[in-house]
């Protein structure tokens, strides 16, 4: 057996092995550092770009406060007003008008005549202007109209015989005047 002593003052170190783990640290310290020095620089360009927008709000902001700034009772009266315009041509526009010929045609029998149809928008009634063969025509007109679910509370405004002409005949019909409440 030989034994092996180690009479040296300082224990040894592997310098290359140690130096080989420095180098390794150091490129992966290198390598966060320019990764964060990207991501300071990028963070810096939008904070540049948030500030100038910033700016461009706040400037529209100042124009417009100042443009509000004389805003009178009448000025806010007629603003109001074209409000309310505009909402009611909003309200026409959106409304189906084939949805409501279709429910129209199906509750319509025959012997009738729809001649005229005016909305009413604010009351969401319809007035229904018509001709019907007889009485009894314009009767189940009116009932079909009671019945149907679509329809909610049906008015007869007026009725009477009118001479009707088509073509080269001329008949007597029963005119009529209806108002159909809660129809859209």
């Amino acid at each position: 057996m030989k034994p092996t002593l180690n009479l040296a003052s300082r224990t040894y170190l592997n310098r290359r092995a140690v130096n080989a783990l420095y180098l390794i640290l150091g490129i992966a310290l290198v390598a966060l550092l320019a990764w964060n020095g990207a991501a300071i620089f990028q963070s810096r360009s939008q904070g540049a770009q948030l500030r100038a927008r910033l700016a461009e709000l706040e400037q529209e902001m100042a124009s417009r406060r100042g443009s509000d700034a004389d805003f009178s009772p009448a000025a806010q009266q007629q603003l109001h007003e074209r409000i309310a315009f505009a909402n009611e041509i909003i309200l026409q526009d959106s409304f189906s008008w084939t949805g409501l010929l279709d429910r129209l045609e199906e509750v319509l029998p025959a012997g009738v005549r729809i001649s005229e149809i005016q909305p009413d928008y604010k009351d969401s009634s319809l007035r229904l202007v018509g001709l019907a063969r007889n009485v009894g025509d314009m009767r189940n007109f009116l009932d079909r109209l009671m019945q149907s679910a679509e329809f909610s509370d049906v008015y007869l405004l007026s009725q009477g015989r009118v001479d009707f002409k088509e073509g080269a005949s001329q008949q007597s019909v029963v005119g009529f005047s209806i108002v159909v409440k809660g129809a859209f």
